[in-house]
């Protein structure tokens, strides 16, 4: 996102995808994808707990306004289509960069496209957003900039926590503990008593350490894991033990595949349906 766009890692980018700005990988066509894109595509951007977490944290700091949409980014408190979806809905450019909307011989935001007239309402509504945008001599010379939580840099480590966080809250609003997984694998080509196994570590119901503790069947003193002395509940047996973890680093090294593991079963699950795809995986060499 940050990147300039004569940076050689804008042109790796830019030709393993096949998109040229950001935001373009919501509606890219996919089978342009290189392998690696598209499982980056159906992990991230198709889960939208996920990606949603994402553009609620993302923000813009205006600049040369080339690379920050009017209408659907974050340059103002809010987005201004959901501030004013009337006049979202008959824009003709929802995808307008500001550069193309701020007319720069009027110093003024006025090149809007509509799709018909606008009508009383929808006139004032024009003159409120007209009121709201900022007064400005000019865009300047420098590039948009992209904001993280409105100021810090991105890490994997923040984002994980807000999407723990987001996953959380929106199971406690469905008053469900539904999962990707636990939907998904009763329809995988599977043994039953292995779709049975899956079901039950993803509610945390196999008999880890946590649970035996949660049945009074152990003492709090026996919770900790025997290899690595942590809390042992059913994605540490599977993912975050150290043993589990060199286990699938050693498996999948021998398909060329470099991992970081995932923090909950469900992206554990969606990385592997993104790896299966056959005949884009490397053979180890026997």
């Amino acid at each position: 996102m940050a990147c300039k766009k004569d940076s050689l890692w804008f042109a790796v980018v830019s030709s393993s995808s096949s998109i040229d700005n950001w935001f373009a990988i919501e509606s890219a066509n996919t089978l342009h994808f290189s392998h690696l894109w598209k499982g980056i595509h159906k992990v991230c951007v198709k889960n939208k707990v996920a990606w949603d977490c994402f553009l609620n944290s993302v923000s813009m700091s205006l600049g040369d306004g080339t690379r920050t949409r009017f209408w659907l980014d974050r340059w103002l408190n809010e987005p201004l289509f959901s501030i004013f979806p009337s006049l979202f809905k008959i824009s003709r450019n929802k995808h307008a960069l500001i550069v193309t909307v701020f007319d720069q011989q009027l110093s003024h935001f006025g090149n809007f496209e509509w799709a018909r007239r606008l009508r009383v309402g929808e006139q004032e509504q024009l003159s409120q957003l007209q009121n709201l945008l900022p007064r400005l001599d000019g865009l300047q010379d420098e590039a948009d900039r992209f904001l993280w939580l409105k100021s810090t840099e991105f890490t994997v480590a923040s984002m994980a926590k807000l999407f723990t966080s987001a996953l959380h809250s929106s199971q406690l609003s469905s008053h469900s503990s539904f999962t990707f997984l636990a939907a998904a694998v009763w329809k995988e080509f599977l043994p039953p008593r292995l779709q049975f196994f899956v079901w039950l570590m993803d509610r945390d119901r196999i008999s880890s350490n946590v649970t035996l503790v949660r049945r009074g069947i152990l003492n709090h003193e026996q919770i900790s894991c025997s290899i690595c002395s942590m809390e042992e509940s059913s994605i540490h047996i599977v993912l975050h033990c150290k043993f589990a973890w060199s286990f699938w680093n050693s498996m999948l090294s021998n398909s060329n595949v470099v991992w970081v593991t995932p923090f909950s079963l469900d992206s554990f699950f969606m990385q592997w349906m993104a790896l299966a795809t056959g005949r884009y995986l490397s053979r180890p060499n026997l």
